[in-house]
């Protein structure tokens, strides 16, 4: 059966599960692809006679798959060693930085665990490579997460790297002033 890489393996089974059940109504047909494989390179463009399994129209169902077929999603400890190189930073500097502990960090530095962090260590770890807000932006969209402007705590953090603070301990002591928790492995 085909491969659905990057998609969780619950999700492939379901869709091999479907197209097994449906595969003699399937038809080539020009006018409704749908992506039903991906191994990172040219997807394989089918098309479905009836309504795949989500519920949608053949058409919304091509345009779902296409989108989550091209989704390339890669290991937090991909991008912690993209910033490090961009940066040029000492690992050790951007945990204590970020006031992360040493087992923390070399969980998230291992690929093989595939760990993402939470918003909280994430916000901490922008901290800790001393990003400016573009670059925290990018960073926290690049592990699922981003700057809410309804959150206290967002704001305080974006505050602290807009004006090149990335004291770990001073953005802790304004987000205990204003009632949030501290940023940080405790």
């Amino acid at each position: 059966m085909s491969e659905f890489y990057p998609l969780p393996p619950d999700v492939r089974r379901r869709i091999e599960k479907w197209l097994k059940e449906h595969l003699d109504e399937t038809a080539v047909s020009d006018d409704i692809p749908c992506v039903v494989t991906h191994d990172g390179g040219e997807p394989d463009v089918r098309t479905f006679a009836r309504f795949p399994p989500c519920g949608l129209s053949p058409t919304a169902s091509a345009k779902l798959a296409a989108s989550i077929s091209a989704m390339v999603e890669e290991p937090f400890a991909n991008e912690l060693n993209r910033w490090l190189e961009r940066k040029g930073v000492d690992p050790v500097s951007v945990y204590k930085g970020a006031g992360v502990t040493k087992q923390v960090w070399a969980k998230l530095r291992n690929v093989s665990e595939g760990r993402k962090p939470s918003k909280d260590t994430a916000l901490a770890l922008a901290v800790g490579f001393k990003m400016t807000p573009a670059e925290a932006d990018a960073f926290l969209a690049n592990v699922g997460y981003a700057f809410s402007p309804t959150s206290r705590r967002d704001a305080i953090v974006r505050f602290y790297l807009a004006h090149s603070d990335w004291d770990i301990l001073g953005i802790n002591t304004a987000l205990f002033d204003f009632g949030e928790r501290p940023l940080g492995e405790r």
